[in-house]
């Protein structure tokens, strides 16, 4: 735990989970179902996709996920989030990654500010 907290530092990992944790309340708030998603890759021994929300459309005949990646840093790469949209496009309706900027839309992934996360 402690090489976590210096490779990360503290405030970071800090902020990470305070946008989780309002990401999360938002959406149960909303009557969401919340799921996670991890790959394992075999090639690499670690986890190679990686999506923090998925939540769903619950229909029968068309069924859509929404993945959500939270992001506490300005700097970030959506790695992980793009070989998930890839990997699962017919069933992906709209993605998003919670970040602490404005609203941006780029590369059909909608980037929004924590306070906007009860829009979901």
């Amino acid at each position: 735990m402690a090489e976590v907290l210096l490779k990360y530092g503290y405030m970071r990992i800090i902020k990470k989970i305070k946008l989780i944790y309002i990401a999360y309340n938002q959406n149960v708030a909303n009557g969401h179902k919340l799921y996670f998603y991890t790959h394992y890759s075999t090639e690499k021994h670690r986890n190679d996709i990686e999506i923090d929300f998925i939540i769903s459309n619950n229909s029968k005949l068309k069924y859509k996920m929404y993945p959500i990646e939270i992001k506490s840093g300005k700097k970030y790469t959506t790695t992980s989030l793009n070989r998930f949209i890839e990997k699962y496009k017919t069933r992906i309706g709209e993605s998003y990654i919670i970040h602490p900027r404005n609203l941006v839309i780029k590369d059909n992934i909608v980037c929004i500010p924590a306070y906007m996360t009860f829009c979901l």
